[in-house]
């Protein structure tokens, strides 16, 4: 959130002093005055919201991996120690279900979290809404 406060550019907790970043206001008398450098401003936040929703991809999409590597390296943590014992196939099969059985359990239980905090967000939204339509 950029604006004018006392007559300057501005952002919020001084962040653009500490990315060392110039300042551009969207208002009148600000420091940028051309339409081409307040397009290039704003096609920079374009582009930083489109990897923002990149990172937020992969970051939710990184459950294949997951769900993929963690039995792949349970599994081999169970043949090694297979090796050590002498129980070959035992404490790999017996690794690589517990780490599937966590996998599974912590999507599940992940996504009932995101799914109770997207419901109680969207009842607090509707519930606000309500309230200012009935102090109308």
């Amino acid at each position: 959130m950029r604006g004018k406060v006392g007559g300057a550019c501005v952002a919020p907790y001084a962040c653009a002093k500490f990315h060392k970043r110039r300042l551009l206001c969207v208002d009148s008398g600000d420091p940028v005055s051309d339409s081409a450098a307040k397009e290039k401003a704003l096609a920079k936040d374009e582009n930083t919201a489109g990897w923002r929703d990149l990172n937020d991809g992969l970051w939710q999409s990184h459950g294949g991996f997951e769900l993929a590597l963690t039995p792949l390296v349970f599994g081999a943590l169970g043949y090694w120690l297979d090796g050590l014992t002498g129980t070959r196939p035992v404490l790999t099969v017996l690794f690589v279900l517990l780490a599937f059985g966590g996998v599974v359990a912590k999507t599940y239980y992940m996504y009932r979290f995101n799914f109770d905090r997207a419901t109680a967000a969207r009842s607090a939204k509707t519930s606000a809404g309500r309230a200012h339509e009935a102090q109308r």
